[in-house]
């Protein structure tokens, strides 16, 4: 089944089956039975890895079909607290003296990365932009030129290491950083302190806002951020304003959220969710799934998980995986949307590239395009002599309607051509920079 036409039938369960929990069957994945599942790294269509806190790692290269331990060459500890992937290596964060370690043959043997690191350094999250490694860790964010050898501190304008009254221990850090168009955002620790971003040519962090809640993750879907908190989920529109994205989410007068895990694939975005009565008691976990941007979110069956909470989350697009305390699961994702037979998927009936606005510009333009069906997309700047300047997209997208920031800074004025490929769909268009 083509993930578009999948993301198409779970849309319309959205809109026939809320506010009811869609069915579901998931199976345990073996290997790391019974052990605490700390990081879900999808590589690729093929490659899964799943680590483990004193559990070492597994690996898939059948989509998460079949699984085979790895031993980690070089790696000093089987404890992983976290999980990335940036810029073609494989990162893990953990409890060793040496806090990060860096994979380039897909976890198979691993090497010290940590130079510049503060001692103690616990590494959350990290992203990829511009070539630059970034780190999200209790110290701030950090970045590397080169993928994770040197690492610096880049934290101009974070608030870090204040206390939430006088008198409490201070807080430190950040625990979450994405990417999305041509800015870093990054959430700081649970201290009501809110969101910041910059360029990462001149990194000045500047809040954002949501600096009334208590933050929980952040991620990026496309070009709009998402940030899960105490109190909500929120989009950062295009507008720099925050719509909340919660409808159908357990955010009560009665119940309190307590932690929020993000994950994605194609238009599936899920969120999974601690929740308690507002005196702590009665914990619940549930799992939610939006194809719309979080306009409406559908319950997901998480009841063959037992009563353990999930510590990581992520889809390909053959499973959504769940990892716990006491182990780790699948379910196809195809199963999903079992419950609707026949109904074809609804998604935008051409392919389209805007002017870019403002035209002329300095130093940025929006850019605007369509897609009608899931497939290869490339949006590229070039310049009159036909060089390219600027990659934009580069990668599978899901139909839709797109937005794309495009930063001219570091280039003369003049004239510049951004191209759409998209399939059988190609399309040019002129713009101007004028400074």
């Amino acid at each position: 089944m083509k993930t578009g036409f999948v993301s198409g039938l779970v849309a319309i369960l959205l809109v026939l089956f809320a506010p009811r929990i869609l069915p579901a069957q998931w199976s345990v994945i073996p290997n790391l039975q019974y052990s605490t599942i700390t990081g879900i790294l999808v590589i690729n269509d093929t490659t899964v890895i799943l680590g483990a806190f004193n559990g070492g790692f597994i690996k898939s290269t059948d989509g998460g079909v079949s699984w085979t331990p790895i031993t980690p060459t070089g790696m000093g500890t089987d404890s992983i607290f976290s999980l990335d992937n940036c810029g073609g290596y494989l990162f893990a964060g953990t409890n060793a003296p040496v806090s990060l370690y860096r994979s380039s043959d897909n976890g198979e043997s691993w090497s010290a990365s940590g130079q510049g690191l503060p001692a103690g350094t616990n590494v959350n999250d990290m992203t990829y932009l511009d070539s630059v490694t970034y780190a999200a860790t209790n110290d701030g964010v950090l970045s590397s030129k080169d993928n994770g050898t040197i690492w610096k501190a880049d934290d101009t304008g974070l608030n870090l290491g204040q206390p939430l009254v006088p008198g409490a221990p201070l807080i430190y850090g950040t625990i979450g950083i994405t990417s999305a168009g041509n800015k870093l955002y990054t959430l700081e620790s649970m201290t009501g302190k809110g969101v910041y971003s910059t360029y990462p040519d001149s990194i000045a962090w500047k809040n954002i806002g949501l600096d009334t809640a208590d933050g929980f993750v952040i991620t990026s879907l496309d070009s709009d951020v998402f940030v899960g908190t105490n109190k909500g989920v929120f989009m950062y529109s295009r507008d720099s304003t925050w719509i909340e994205r919660d409808s159908g989410l357990p955010f009560t007068d009665s119940s309190e959220v307590n932690s929020i895990l993000f994950a994605k694939y194609d238009s599936l975005f899920f969120a999974y969710l601690g929740v308690s009565n507002r005196s702590g008691f009665n914990f619940r976990h549930e799992l939610y799934l939006t194809t719309n941007l979080g306009e409406n979110w559908i319950e997901l069956d998480i009841s063959d998980l037992g009563v353990g909470t999930i510590s990581a989350l992520a889809a390909n697009k053959k499973f959504v995986f769940a990892g716990t305390q006491d182990g780790a699961y699948k379910i196809p994702v195809k199963d999903i949307v079992t419950s609707v037979q026949g109904v074809a998927p609804r998604q935008p009936t051409g392919f389209s590239l805007s002017q870019n606005y403002p035209n002329p510009f300095n130093p940025t333009t929006d850019i605007e395009f369509r897609i009608a069906d899931f497939g290869f997309v490339a949006l590229k700047v070039y310049n009159v002599l036909g060089q390219e300047v600027a990659t934009l997209v580069n990668g599978t997208k899901r139909p839709g309607e797109y937005n794309v920031i495009f930063n001219g800074t570091g280039l003369s004025s003049g004239v510049y051509f951004c191209r759409l490929d998209a399939g059988s769909y190609h399309k040019t268009m002129k713009m101007v920079l004028l400074k």
